[in-house]
């Protein structure tokens, strides 16, 4: 699965809410050709949406008017739409939406066409139309060419080299960070557990029998780090994790924190995710959380403010999925917000929490915020030259020294699946580092083994599935290749 699917979900979401005509019953469409593929778009390692308003005399498609999206694309679309037959029914003009999609691991729903053999596109008649490929990709698919060519000769593990091995850790765990070249595991029970050899011993340094599951866990140090939780949890430690100590940030999940230092932080609460139409959504950024709150503390969890904006100014209200949260100081904080079906934005202060205002970055459509060096830190995927049929999406990495003013960083060599503090994954085994302004790449093990939940330590790293498995992450200057059946 690929991060680019978001951006074409997000594009669909984003389209303001207006009355429209969604044309005819699905049950009055009785012939139609199974769309496939382009194969000239899977040699470009093409993907995106085509946005076409179809009207029909009441039988049959009698104009096709493309609104936005790449002419390959948009052709196979056009085509397609073409051998759409109808049963009588009033003239209409009504939008089709095409997604093109590369992904190695589907589930796909069927339609029936004429003949009655399956046809492997979903096929929301009609008015959403999803085409998928496995065909292998370039490895520089989507990017934009005259920033980042295509590489050759690039580094990998040899098959057979080096391999993920499976680790034994005092629980099951939920999430995994590192600091240096130390892992640290958090899961049920308030667990936490670290490991200083590269993950193969584990150490327990903390757990609560009876006690709440922890989410996430992160360190903003050596020294100084954090671990939230259901109920409102949240430990933090500031001896190197040999000692944690406990805060209530309030009743709901902590979905999402951020620590400046060991007093400054920011919480996202929320026990209710929103679930996507398009399961892609929630496995490459993370599903948006609903009926949120966000806290903020200046003495280390022992008193917390509302953050009451985002429910009574004018314009805040309105973003009610909430993403993820980030904090730089005791002055400047971000929370990454969604209006439904409209558009993306993020709530910033620079005044401690006083005031916050609503700052969008145009055609850019990124969720997870990060801090890193003393700046915000941004990562997803960017729509180019929207003025020519709609354009195209590209990777994108923002970053910020007060959330208002953005600049561009490193744009990377693929569509990003997942990222963290620490980089962002592109494909199986490979991670991309996009912080300052080189990019560098970690080589890990390409078995198919490894999941969005990882973190490197030195020249380890760790992800954590059925099992946990830790293996080697060798530094190099080039991606190696996209396996082929990633």
């Amino acid at each position: 699965m690929r991060y680019l699917a978001l951006f074409l979900i997000l594009c669909s979401c984003l389209i303001p809410a207006t009355a429209q005509n969604y044309g005819p019953a699905k049950s009055s469409i009785t012939t139609f050709d199974c769309p496939t593929y382009p194969p000239k778009a899977e040699a470009m390692g093409l993907q995106g949406m085509v946005e076409l308003q179809v009207t029909t005399d009441g039988h049959r498609v009698t104009n096709i008017k493309l609104i936005s999206g790449h002419p390959v694309l948009a052709q196979a679309a056009e085509e397609n739409v073409n051998t759409w037959q109808f049963a009588d029914h009033a003239p209409t003009t009504f939008p089709v939406t095409y997604f093109f999609i590369h992904q190695s691991d589907s589930e796909k729903e069927s339609a029936t066409p004429e003949g009655g053999s399956k046809c492997s596109a979903k096929m929301d008649l009609p008015n959403t139309v999803t085409v998928t490929t496995r065909a292998p990709f370039p490895a520089c698919a989507n990017c934009d060419k005259t920033v980042e060519p295509l590489r050759s000769q690039q580094p990998h593990i040899p098959a057979g080299s080096a391999r993920w091995t499976e680790v034994q850790v005092p629980f099951k765990p939920t999430n995994i960070t590192a600091t240096g070249t130390m892992f640290w595991l958090c899961g049920p029970h308030e667990g936490i557990a670290s490991s200083a050899d590269g993950g193969n011993t584990w150490a327990l340094k903390h757990q609560e029998q009876g006690g709440k599951t922890l989410l996430g866990i992160n360190f903003t140090d050596g020294k100084i780090g954090h671990a939230g939780g259901e109920a409102g949890l949240l430990l933090s430690t500031s001896d190197a994790g040999e000692n944690w100590s406990a805060q209530t940030a309030g009743e709901k999940a902590v979905q999402a924190f951020s620590f400046a230092d060991a007093d400054n932080g920011i919480v996202l609460l929320s026990d209710e995710r929103h679930e996507p139409s398009f399961p892609m959504l929630d496995q490459v950024q993370g599903a948006a959380f609903l009926n949120s709150e966000v806290q903020l503390t200046n003495d280390g969890g022992k008193h917390w403010r509302t953050v009451s904006a985002l429910k009574t100014d004018d314009q805040l209200r309105l973003y009610t999925e909430l993403f993820s949260v980030a904090m730089l100081d005791s002055r400047n904080a971000l929370v990454a917000i969604r209006r439904p079906k409209v558009a993306l934005g993020f709530a910033v202060t620079t005044d401690g929490g006083t005031s916050w205002k609503l700052v969008q970055i145009k055609d850019v459509y990124a969720t997870q915020l990060f801090v890193h060096d003393g700046e915000y830190w941004t990562f997803g995927i960017e729509y180019l030259n929207r003025q020519n049929h709609g354009g195209y999406g590209v990777p994108v990495s923002l970053h910020a020294k007060d959330g208002v003013t953005w600049e561009h960083g490193v744009r990377g060599p693929g569509e990003f699946w997942s990222c963290n503090s620490q980089g962002c994954y592109l494909w199986d085994g490979t991670v991309e580092d996009l912080y300052g302004k080189h990019e560098r790449f970690f080589a890990l093990p390409q078995d198919g083994t490894m999941t969005k939940i990882w973190a490197i330590a030195g020249d380890r790293a760790c992800t954590i599935g059925e099992t946990t498995k830790c293996g080697p992450a060798i530094v190099t200057q080039q991606p190696q290749p996209r396996p082929q059946q990633d």
